[in-house]
């Protein structure tokens, strides 16, 4: 993850942490990694982010078209088959 803080301010009097999250796959017998393959999440405020089986899961606070805010929960299933592969 790219974490970022905003040092506190006017606008945030406590600062604020922002990231970007990547998922990165390891083929250790093939000896090649899939790096970086960011996640298509929003940065603020950080989503909660877990790893089930071959699926990313994120719970993350959305905006609403009428301006509210709502939790979500998001599936992402990795495919390899959209890496590209480099080696160890």
């Amino acid at each position: 993850m790219d974490l970022k803080f905003e040092m506190p301010g006017p606008a945030n009097p406590n600062g604020k942490f922002t990231g970007q999250h990547h998922v990165t796959l390891v083929d250790v017998k093939a000896k090649r990694v899939c790096p970086d393959a960011k996640l298509p999440i929003v940065e603020d405020p950080l989503p909660k982010v877990d790893l089930i089986g071959d699926v990313v899961v994120v719970l993350q606070q959305v905006s609403l078209k009428s301006g509210e805010a709502a939790t979500a929960l998001r599936r992402f299933k990795i495919d390899p088959k959209h890496c590209k592969w480099l080696p160890m």
